[in-house]
């Protein structure tokens, strides 16, 4: 018994775990509504300004990681 007690914590913690999850879903709701609201002004400001929206998606390209060659003279002998 004193086993079992001690893997099934009593039901007063669930309550509070479901509580603060219930908050935390909330919250992240919240963020998620507002983070959608952000990107639909990005895209609405895009078509306005003439910039087709799904341009904004598209991956940039790597930089190039070539060295210039006018640091790697030799000097004469």
């Amino acid at each position: 018994a004193q086993r079992q007690r001690l893997q099934h914590p009593p039901p007063a913690g669930n309550k509070n775990l479901l509580r603060q999850l219930r908050t935390e879903l909330v919250a992240s709701e919240r963020r998620n509504r507002a983070l959608l609201e952000r990107l639909n002004l990005v895209e609405a400001n895009a078509l306005r300004l003439g910039i087709d929206a799904d341009a904004l998606y598209q991956p940039l390209l790597k930089p190039s990681r070539q060295m210039p060659s006018t640091g790697r003279r030799r000097l004469p002998p």
